[in-house]
């Protein structure tokens, strides 16, 4: 406060700010952003351009942390073209880094991708930085920089892109040049990105002594970060050894990451479901039960609904282990409630991150500031528009997706204009689940209790990997992309990208489209969700409990869809058209 109240515009005054304000936006984005626009008026005022640029990062990626990364992408391209005309080489990477972060976390992979190895590639020869420049301070922030780019770029094809073995090159790399310049704290992390990697490849044994690796260095670092860290690893390494049958290691690991962060919500639920899930294993449903009920209360007073998802998953079997029938009906019906806001939340993201990336678009083809104004009435009615285009791809002439999958009447898949099955009932059924939870993982736990209720845990785990196997070879035979079936943190993930057109997401995003229609674009949208309903959700599985919430879900949303074409009908007195609308709800 004192450093802002005074007048003084000196180099010394200004690098005490800088220093303050240096990595804010992790713990106070808001202030980040003011310390970043009034250090930026200070130094451009003087002339500094290094001192321009930091402040110019700073306010950038606070606007993103405050959830604005328009705001944040324009400044940092901003802060990219000083440090490109300065030539600062480790800046302009560092800056490529952050534009790829902030393209990543609105999920665009492809931009992310571009300024990721536009920053790697700033050296012609990564590794030769570790033997060209001379061993100074300058060295250090290039080799930095450099490890921060490569473990950016290798996180995200581990997490988003599923693809671990692509990542672990980058990360040798990152690991080599963290090493070079001798901090602890980046080796440490890219250490928990390599186990990561491992992790995601179902890799466990080389997974386990990587992150004991990183957990020794943590624990000589004595900053708040690495603190958070060490809990992180914990949490992981007890997940490790639980899946490796260590279930007492795993507990202790677990119990002292508990100890450990007895302040900190996130981290204290994230290690309860863990250790609940510990419980399970070792068959001791009691302690299970309330260890988790507990913890999904403090989710949902901390409206932490991916947790408290999570937690409700073990809760439920724990009860089922106690033969609490009555109990565990009780909590699935609460994570069913749960599944649908989530499912909610994940589409308002989903359209968030479509309408930024819509903005982004139209701000790169302008250079006058004045054109690059944007009505959210104008990105609404594009984002309309494209989610449009997605459904009916035959009806703007785009061409036909590789896959096709049809939910309503009777179950078809057709991959590249063949019709196909997968050759066992179970993997069809399994392939089915992950499709009504299509976008999100589920864990490998959760389908062992869904359809091996009755076989002994290894001998399920097995089995259920050789039917994703299946699953995998029934939908992309020459293993392209991975059978679009990703393993993530022992659960899977179905995701065709932009390459499938299934009749149950397309039904979904019209009929989130009628609240923002009216007249008659709204009528021709509700002609075209009744048309997709072409019989009952999964006919062939409707005996099968997992299919029936889904299934009522969906009917529930074509009555009310039938509803309205009857009332509309009867405004605009067409009788007998509300009468057909009226007789087909009665029917279905």
């Amino acid at each position: 406060t004192q450093l802002l109240q005074s007048e003084t515009t000196d180099l010394m005054h200004l690098e005490q700010l800088l220093a303050y304000s240096k990595e804010l936006y992790y713990e106070d984005p808001q202030l980040a952003v003011v310390l970043g626009k009034d250090i930026y008026k200070r130094a451009k005022k003087i002339q500094y351009e290094d001192g321009m640029q930091r402040a110019l990062t700073t306010f950038g990626i606070g606007m993103v942390f405050l959830g604005d990364p328009v705001s944040g992408i324009r400044a940092l391209s901003e802060v990219l073209k000083l440090a490109e005309k300065t030539g600062h080489t480790a800046r302009i990477i560092n800056t490529h880094k952050f534009l790829g972060n902030v393209y990543r976390r609105i999920g665009n992979y492809k931009l992310a991708t571009k300024h990721y190895h536009q920053g790697i590639h700033c050296v012609k020869d990564t590794l030769k930085v570790l033997t060209d420049f001379p061993q100074n301070s300058e060295h250090s922030e290039l080799c930095h920089a450099l490890a921060g780019t490569l473990l950016g770029l290798a996180n995200m094809l581990t997490d988003e892109l599923a693809q671990p073995a692509h990542a672990l090159p980058y990360l040798q790399d990152a690991l080599q040049l963290a090493q070079s310049a001798r901090n602890e704290d980046l080796e440490a992390v890219i250490l928990n990105g390599v186990a990561g990697a491992y992790l995601a490849m179902d890799n466990l044994m080389l997974a386990l002594p990587v992150l004991e690796r990183s957990q020794k260095i943590l624990q000589r670092s004595s900053s708040h970060r690495s603190a958070l860290m060490l809990i992180s690893n914990a949490i992981m390494i007890g997940k490790a050894f639980r899946e490796l049958g260590e279930h007492k290691q795993a507990e202790t690991y677990l119990l002292n990451a508990d100890k450990q962060c007895r302040n900190n919500l996130l981290f204290r639920v994230q290690v309860r479901n863990q250790l609940g899930k510990t419980y399970l294993k070792m068959r001791r449903f009691a302690d299970a039960a309330v260890l988790l009920e507990e913890n999904c209360e403090t989710c949902k007073n901390g409206q932490l609904k991916a947790y408290q998802s999570v937690g409700l998953d073990a809760l439920i079997s724990a009860y089922e282990g106690l033969g609490k029938k009555d109990k565990a009906n009780a909590w699935r019906q609460q994570k069913e409630k749960l599944t649908q806001e989530l499912l909610s939340e994940a589409t308002e993201t989903s359209l968030k991150n479509l309408l930024i990336n819509l903005e982004l678009r139209r701000l790169n083809e302008y250079e006058n500031s004045e054109e690059m104004v944007f009505s959210a009435g104008h990105l609404r009615k594009a984002a309309t528009k494209k989610y449009a285009a997605v459904s009916h791809p035959r009806e703007t002439g785009q061409k036909v997706k590789a896959i096709r999958v049809e939910l309503f009447g009777k179950f078809m898949l057709t991959v590249k204009g063949k019709t196909v099955t997968c050759p066992r009932k179970k993997a069809r059924q399994v392939f089915k689940y992950l499709l009504i939870h299509y976008g999100h993982s589920v864990t490998q736990d959760t389908l062992i209790d869904t359809f091996w209720q009755e076989t002994d845990f290894l001998t399920a785990k097995k089995a259920l990997k050789n039917t994703v196997l299946q699953i995998r070879n029934t939908l992309d035979p020459e293993r392209t992309v991975n059978g679009y079936v990703a393993t993530r943190d022992s659960a899977y993930h179905l995701d065709f990208g932009d390459d499938a057109d299934i009749d149950m997401l397309n039904f979904k995003a019209l009929v989130a489209q009628l609240q923002q229609l009216n007249g008659d674009e709204k009528y021709g949208t509700l002609k075209q969700v009744a048309a997709l309903y072409k019989g009952t959700f999964l006919a062939e599985d409707v005996l099968e409990e997992w299919t029936s919430y889904e299934r009522e879900s969906l009917k529930d949303l074509y009555l009310s869809v039938l509803a309205q074409l009857a009332q509309h009908e009867q405004s605009v007195q067409n009788t007998p058209a509300a009468t057909r609308w009226a007789r087909k709800n009665f029917a279905d």
